[in-house]
């Protein structure tokens, strides 16, 4: 009797062709990572739409697709993809990658006292150093995207600074595609860390022409004894594209993280959020803005877990819908016994702008504590009738005073963006996308 031969899927085909290409993969410890996540993926397989955390989004596209990892971009130079982002002319340190991978550019700050560079060529030249934060991870509480990463990662940035460093800069992160003659994917892997009382805002800039790739992006950041992180998130991928990015935090005390996420890319996404604060007196506040129009879908999954006494949080993400639009809000916070005197919050906002826009949101609490103060909501519904008669009543138009209505909603969001020159750029975005015009700016 012959024994059945099973037949090996795209992505396995994939990673044992690319698997000798793939950088770092002398280091040891590299490979058995590479090996186990890729295990990990085969294991669990791609996720079902029809779970709650992956609601509305097309994975079954996302695995139909014969995806091939992006070719290293030959005679690219890091000048010519400067005009392609929104802060070409602010003075950031920049760290540009294209199709995934690493453009050398005169501003990243290499002589500045601090680690801001290639992920792969770090890992190559000190790759004891990266050992401590990813070599022993669990792979096997990876999800399915997340072990995806942890096999196929090319490059990435690696932000690390020492005790008591303050960037004099913002640090831009940006990601930029240019699909090729097939489906490509690319799979980013981001680690910042920042030692006792160090400070940084880091910016993350996702853009591409249309067609069809694969973002799937994992950031990892680790915040020490009273460090401060602001890190700022801009997705603008275009049609075709299917953009997916997980974060994990690892808090200690006294540290305090923000993360400001808006979502206006044509591309249909997804956010997932893990953030443990696991010192006293930590803190952590994320907000995010998500667009949705035509069939894209947007999806938010976000977990804080507070371990520690007196530790706190605040989310609220809002989304605007519009068309055939869907979008999935899932959200929970941990409050652990040890937990005491936590305070926390999450809420989600949705806008509903046409009668085919779909939305499911969910958040939730899980309290092991008895003396916290817990607070959560979400809310779905259209524009206040009362507000644009008011409006009108004013000398606005039917289509003015929406669009002002529209402004109000977004700007608690884009207000908790911490550097001004980003702030401007969001709400020159959002005036495209609504049709604002620069005479609402001061509403």
């Amino acid at each position: 009797m012959k024994e059945a031969v099973l037949e090996k899927s795209p992505l396995e085909v994939e990673f044992e062709q690319a698997a000798p290409y793939l950088p770092a993969g002398e280091i040891p410890w590299v490979e058995r990572l590479r090996k186990r996540s890729f295990e990990r993926f085969t294991q669990i397989g791609f996720p079902e739409e029809k779970n709650p955390g992956w609601k509305f989004f097309p994975a079954s596209k996302v695995q139909e697709t014969l995806w091939k990892l992006f070719e290293f971009p030959l005679n690219a130079r890091a000048g010519d993809l400067k005009d392609s982002s929104l802060f070409s002319h602010e003075d950031f340190f920049s760290l540009l990658f294209l199709n995934g991978h690493y453009l050398s550019d005169l501003k990243s700050p290499h002589s500045e006292g601090f680690i801001a560079g290639s992920l792969s060529a770090l890992l190559k030249n000190n790759p004891e150093r990266f050992e401590n934060f990813w070599g022993h991870r669990p792979v096997g509480n990876l999800g399915a995207f997340e072990a995806l990463n942890g096999a196929f990662f090319q490059d990435g940035a690696a932000i690390v600074l020492p005790r008591e460093f303050v960037s004099p800069k913002p640090i831009h992160l940006f990601f930029f595609n240019r699909p090729s003659n097939h489906a490509s994917m690319t799979h980013p892997l981001n680690l910042i860390a920042l030692g006792p009382r160090a400070k940084a805002v880091v910016i993350q800039e996702y853009a591409g022409e249309p067609g069809a790739c694969l973002t799937n992006t994992l950031t990892e950041i680790f915040l020490d004894e009273g460090a401060q992180l602001d890190l700022i998130i801009i997705e603008r991928e275009g049609a075709g594209a299917f953009h997916l990015e997980s974060i994990a935090v690892h808090q200690a005390s006294h540290s305090r993280f923000s993360a400001s996420s808006v979502f206006l890319g044509e591309s249909s996404s997804r956010q997932e959020v893990q953030v443990e604060l696991q010192g006293e007196d930590a803190e952590c506040l994320i907000n995010g803005l998500y667009r949705s129009n035509g069939s894209q879908s947007k999806n938010i999954k976000t977990t804080i877990t507070h371990s520690k006494s007196r530790t706190k949080s605040i989310e609220l993400y809002k989304g605007i819908l519009n068309g055939q639009g869907k979008a999935a809000f899932e959200g929970l916070i941990v409050v652990k016994p040890e937990a005491q005197k936590t305070d926390a919050s999450l809420y989600n906002k949705n806008l509903i702008l046409s009668e085919e826009s779909q939305v499911h949101t969910s958040p939730e609490f899980k309290i092991e504590a008895d003396d916290v103060r817990c607070k959560h909501g979400s809310a779905i519904g259209q524009m206040d009738a009362n507000a644009l008669f008011y409006l009108k009543s004013r000398g606005f138009g039917e289509k003015e005073a929406k669009e002002a209505l529209l402004y109000a909603f977004q700007s608690e969001v884009v207000n908790s963006i911490p550097v001004e020159s980003v702030r401007l750029a969001v709400l020159e975005l959002l005036s495209k996308k609504s049709g604002l015009e620069r005479s609402f700016d001061g509403l």
